[in-house]
């Protein structure tokens, strides 16, 4: 077998440090924070403007930031020190019972953009689901000891974060503290010029630190395969099953990594019924029944005017296809090879170890994490139970549970890793007669489009 991916050391290095963050809800009941707050405007309005332009390149419409111009931001840097006291509510929420802002060394008020706000760095849970993390080094912060580690964006933190973190910022550095997961420290960074950030300069916990448990001891090997389960292998392919009530359907799903996908669903006497691909950027989704694709492919049987329109999907292949891959996109694929975002939707807890489909598995429970989201098809369910490929991270199992009874879930029943696959399988060409629509990325205008057409 391939030596996997993600393994060794510093796989497990920063695994102890996702866990930390993690679990950072569990570590106080109530924290009073005094931080020094900055922000360079100049860079600040730089990094807005690349990323606008890099938005519109991909064929995004932006009328705006929030709001707020990039280009009517003064130049300089303000800062201030802010204080805020914390209590930790039911079910993990924060509340602040006191809050005190200082004043800026002129007078000016700091902008939010490219900035972690104080709940995240005290839950910084919604960080691990969309950002690659590396581990730089280790200090003290206001007398405590802190791991400094990068996180660059996977896509953007616009799923979790409404957008508010990623508008220009390549890179955020994050200091952790050792005992209690918290941040104590984040800087967003373009280019690698500093733009904004937030730092502790005193820190008090209302009572010490909660005596360890089981979750706590289990919990970081099963962040860190979750977190790392689409970096673990070069080839897959699977069978999997999925049921909603009574109604079951079958899957074949076939990746290479990171930017080949094909998963064709089949009834249940083998006959395909719809087939969606990903190459690269190109996709095509078929129907059966329907006897219908669609794509956003070029077509010779369209005029040029048309095809000049033609953009591939707005993630290039560098970017990580199994994060991507969902909801108004061509193809589902992140439950099963990149179930990152259950970190930050699911309180998760191992509970033992087992052997599903051939393969070594973590037994985990999930409850549902307040409002947060998305949960596939199943937002009225509040607890799961995972089944978490020990080696390669992967979901070899998981359902949805109300009242202790399973009432839906998807779970595989045959899974290969690093096995050889034809390019050729992510190719497409829809049967004779079948419509075809096409699907472009662009706001610039043009004539209306047919609403079909045939090949041939």
């Amino acid at each position: 077998m391939a030596e996997v991916p993600g393994k060794g050391m510093a796989h497990r290095e920063i695994a102890a440090v996702l866990g930390l963050m993690y679990t950072a809800p569990d570590r106080f009941t109530s924290v009073s924070v005094e931080l020094r707050e900055w922000s360079d405007l100049g860079v600040l309005a730089q990094a807005q403007q690349a990323w606008l332009e890099q938005e519109r390149s991909r064929g995004s419409t932006i009328a705006s930031i929030e709001g707020r111009s990039p280009n009517g931001f003064p130049l300089g840097l303000v800062s201030n020190t802010a204080r805020y006291h914390y209590v930790k509510h039911n079910s993990r929420e924060l509340g602040c019972s006191w809050l005190q802002v200082g004043v800026s060394n002129d007078g000016a008020q700091i902008p939010g953009t490219g900035t972690l706000w104080i709940e995240e760095m005290l839950q910084p849970i919604s960080l691990l689901s969309d950002a690659t993390f590396s581990v730089i080094g280790t200090g003290i912060i206001a007398g405590r000891r802190t791991i400094e580690i990068s996180a660059a964006p996977r896509r953007q933190w616009h799923e979790h974060t409404e957008g508010r973190l990623w508008e220009g910022t390549d890179e955020f550095r994050l200091l952790v503290d050792l005992e209690r997961g918290i941040l104590l420290g984040a800087t967003s960074l373009f280019r690698d010029q500093a733009i904004a950030g937030k730092q502790v300069v005193n820190i008090n916990f209302g009572e010490p630190l909660p005596p360890d448990n089981v979750r706590w001891d289990g919990i970081s090997e099963v962040v860190g395969l979750l977190y790392s389960a689409q970096h673990n292998f070069v080839t897959v392919r699977a069978t999997v099953r999925e049921w909603r009530g009574d109604h079951q359907s079958r899957h074949r799903l076939t990746a290479v990594n990171p930017s080949r996908l094909r998963k064709e669903s089949i009834g249940p006497d083998g006959r395909r019924l719809g087939l969606e691909v990903y190459d690269g950027g190109v996709w095509w989704r078929y129907s059966a029944s329907a006897r219908a694709a669609e794509t956003n492919a070029p077509m010779p049987s369209l005029p040029p005017e048309y095809n000049a329109r033609f953009r591939r999907h707005p993630f290039t292949p560098g970017d990580d296809v199994y994060q991507i891959l969902d909801g108004e996109y061509a193809i589902i694929a992140a439950p099963y090879l990149n179930p990152s975002h259950l970190l930050y939707c699911w309180w998760l807890e191992p509970t033992g170890r087992t052997v599903f489909a051939g393969r070594e598995a973590i037994r985990v429970r999930g409850e549902a994490n307040g409002n947060n989201g998305p949960r596939y098809w199943w937002e009225k369910i509040n607890e799961c139970e995972l089944l978490v490929d020990a080696e390669r991270g992967t979901l070899l199992r998981l359902a949805g549970i109300v009242d202790g009874q399973e009432v839906a879930g998807h779970e595989v029943t045959a899974i290969e890793f690093d096995g050889p696959v034809d390019a050729a399988e992510f190719k497409f060409t829809p049967p004779d007669g079948a419509a075809v629509n096409v699907a472009w990325w662009s706001d610039k205008p043009l004539p209306p489009p047919p609403p079909s057409f045939r090949l041939g």
